[in-house]
């Protein structure tokens, strides 16, 4: 391939991602499919502010292992400040902080086989003794917003929140669970089921031989 034939690639697939841009944005449709951190809280919050001129609803896809609490917050801030409603659409990865942002939506959808990964948030300081000391106290004032978040947005009470959703460990929520915690609205069904085939004779046989063999 020339020089030549790769700045027409380059430049076709800015084509092709500038018009994706376009589409979803006319959909008004927005992808939190990365690490939650300034940039990507930079962007959705770019995002809701374009789409502030209309009521209509807007869908935020989800697939996430998680992030910084501070992005994480600055998120929700303007999901819970916005004057639309937000659908949030679970598809993937829906972790830690991910998770946090997920159940904020107006209405919260979850693909069959979304994984959820819940847990406390996790930091380290080191330094002098009061450095450290200040850093526990904001880790704990962090907790408490959330698990008055958590409280807010699901049916549990903070103690059953504790145990199931922000042990010392990390808990993985099925989305049936998410759904009986009022962490999610609906699962959505697949729209194809396709029908389980018919063993053939050959598949029989060759399992079979491959019994024979084991043996």
């Amino acid at each position: 391939m020339s020089y030549g034939d790769d700045i027409d690639t380059y430049e076709l697939n800015e084509l092709r991602d500038t018009e994706v841009a376009k589409t979803l944005r006319k959909e008004r449709v927005v992808f939190l499919d990365d690490t939650v951190g300034d940039r990507l809280a930079l962007e959705i919050s770019k995002l809701f502010l374009v789409f502030a001129t209309s009521k209509k609803r807007v869908t935020l896809y989800i697939n996430s292992p998680g992030g910084s609490v501070p992005s994480m917050f600055r998120i929700i801030n303007m999901m819970e400040s916005a004057r639309f409603p937000i659908t949030t659409v679970g598809c993937g990865w829906v972790c830690s902080a991910a998770l946090d942002i997920f159940i904020t939506g107006d209405t919260r959808l979850l693909w069959p086989n979304s994984t959820l990964l819940s847990h406390q948030s996790q930091d380290f300081a080191d330094g002098k003794v009061e450095d450290v000391e200040q850093a526990a106290k904001e880790m704990r004032r962090v907790e408490a917003r959330i698990l008055d978040h958590y409280e807010r947005h699901t049916a549990l009470t903070r103690e059953e929140i504790t145990k199931y959703l922000m042990p010392e460990h990390d808990i993985y929520v099925s989305p049936e669970e998410a759904l009986l915690f009022g962490m999610c609205d609906r699962i959505i069904e697949p729209t194809k089921n396709r029908k389980k085939l018919v063993r053939t004779k050959k598949l029989q046989a060759f399992l079979a031989r491959s019994a024979r063999k084991g043996k």
